[in-house]
């Protein structure tokens, strides 16, 4: 007789102890090396790039200050649609002056 498999949602004591303690001990690694990896699809990598170097800065640069400026405007719980409508269109109107010299 096989013994049923518990459901992912109710997890046993020792189980979610143990999930919680690695989850902590990955997330001490991943601050302590200061680094996180992900991927992005080709297009979106290629308007990283293209965006990136329209500014004259490196895509890592780019890619840390829109985390770093989006996680304040989630921290500091002052959302701001008119500040976010403006930051868009700049981005919008730095894309055309780009693709319409290139």
């Amino acid at each position: 007789m096989t013994t049923p498999k518990k459901s992912n949602k109710t997890k046993s004591p020792e189980l979610q102890a143990r999930i919680d303690k690695t989850r902590t001990d990955a997330h001490k690694e991943i601050v302590t090396a200061g680094k996180i990896q992900f991927r992005l699809d080709a297009e979106t990598m290629e308007l990283l790039l293209r965006t990136a170097d329209a500014r004259g800065t490196g895509a890592g640069v780019l890619a840390r200050m829109w985390v770093i400026e989006r996680l304040k405007a989630e921290t500091s719980g002052a959302h701001d649609p008119i500040k976010d409508l403006d930051r868009r269109l700049r981005l919008v109107e730095e894309q055309i002056a780009h693709y319409s010299t290139s």
